[in-house]
Order: structure tokens, then C-alpha cells, then sequence
């Protein structure tokens, strides 16, 4: 990867990061210090490499992306130059190729709060060697992510209680019906019982009858 390319590629990363069309996305992620941090970044259009970018102020206070680390498809990864040994070390490469997806992941070790910064990839596809820029993140390292407000509930339906009144033009609604159901189990029950007691004195025999009626 020559520093040709490097140049090519970080003005290319430049103008989708400061633009934002509307096929990137920006991700913030809030890791903890020390913790480690994945990144990942997926291509579906024949993406054969990808760069790792991030942003950094220069000594006039301008925000510049430095390049990161080079990847292809089958793992052969190129970091900068000038890029100190530990620092390698911290950043690792990992590809996953689906077939119909490629999915390029930058593992961060040992988060610090040094690494508060915005991390973006730009694909390279395949033939046509286009780049393409879809994902951002920003890293805000030991700071907690906000809070969500809490999930309103819809108020409960409040049953009023029923106190029926003599009068029926003033009955709540509902009330008709809690009074006539109780009635007409009553009535219900009075009918089973004088049915039932007509059955017995219907099976007797006469002369048992007879005798009932005589001694009544």
C-alpha cells in the first residue's frame, strides 16, 4: 500500500465523513476503560479491502483522519508506517466472508481515553476499485451512555363501582344489568325447584298419593 494510495484513500474518507450522505451510518459506542472494543464494518457489493481510518487534531486544531491499518479479504493486513509495534498490537483484524457478505472487523485492546475518537472504514470494490464509506464510530471511552426516559404506560381504565338508586331514570350505566341478572336467578331457581317437586309427587303411586292427601 503505497503512500499514493493512502492519500487517495484518506481525501476520498475525508469528504463522505464531513458530507454524511445518507448511506453511512455513525454509531456511538461507550466502552470502559480497558475494556476491549470491536468494530465492524459489512460490504455486500464485492468489496475485495477495506482501510481503517481515524480522526485526529492536528497542532492547528483542525480534525484530520490518519490512516490505520490495511486489510484484504484473505487476511493480509498492512499498518502504517510509522506506527509504533505496541500500538499494532493493539489493533487487530479480523474478516468473515459469507459469500454474499464481507464483514471487516477492528479490534481494539485495552480502551483508553486516548481513543475518544471517530473510527470510519472505506471498502474498495472489486474491478472497478470504487471506494465506499459506510460506517462510523465514535468512541467515548469511560463515559456513560445516556438514559433512555422511562416507557409511559397508558392510564387503567377505571371500572366505576356500581350504586344502583331506586329510581331508574338515574341508574348508572351498567347498573340495569347487575340487578337483572341476580333476579333472574332467583326466578330461575324457583322454577327448577317447583318443576322438580311436581316430578316427584308425578312418580308416587296413587294410593301414596292418597294417603299424603288424607293425612293434609
Amino acid at each position: 500500500m503505497t503512500p499514493l494510495v493512502l492519500a487517495w484513500a484518506a481525501m476520498c474518507l475525508w469528504t463522505t465523513v464531513s458530507s454524511q450522505p445518507p448511506e453511512m451510518t455513525l454509531q456511538v459506542l461507550y466502552p470502559k476503560i480497558f475494556d476491549n472494543e470491536t468494530l465492524t464494518c459489512s460490504c455486500s457489493d464485492g468489496c475485495i479491502d477495506v482501510f481503517w481510518f481515524r480522526s485526529v487534531r492536528s497542532k492547528n486544531g483542525s480534525v484530520i483522519f490518519q490512516s490505520l491499518v490495511y486489510a484484504n479479504k484473505v487476511e493480509r493486513v498492512k499498518y502504517r508506517s510509522d506506527m509504533a509495534p505496541k500500538d499494532q498490537d493493539r489493533y487487530k483484524i479480523s474478516v468473515r466472508d459469507s459469500g454474499a457478505t464481507v464483514a471487516f472487523s477492528l479490534r481494539i485492546h485495552c480502551v483508553t481515553e486516548m481513543d475518544a475518537e471517530l473510527y470510519s472504514c472505506l471498502f474498495r470494490k472489486q474491478n472497478t476499485h470504487q471506494e465506499l464509506s459506510t460506517s462510523g464510530f465514535l468512541l467515548r471511552p469511560g463515559v456513560s451512555p445516556p438514559t433512555l426516559p422511562p416507557v409511559t404506560k397508558p392510564p387503567r381504565k377505571i371500572i366505576p363501582i356500581c350504586r344502583c338508586t331506586t329510581r331508574r331514570s338515574n341508574h348508572p350505566k351498567g347498573c340495569g344489568t347487575m340487578v337483572l341478572w341476580p333476579l333472574v336467578g332467583i326466578l330461575l331457581g324457583l322454577a327448577v325447584a317447583l318443576i322438580s317437586t311436581l316430578y316427584y309427587f308425578s312418580r308416587l303411586p296413587r294410593k301414596c298419593r292418597h294417603q299424603f292427601a288424607k293425612k293434609r
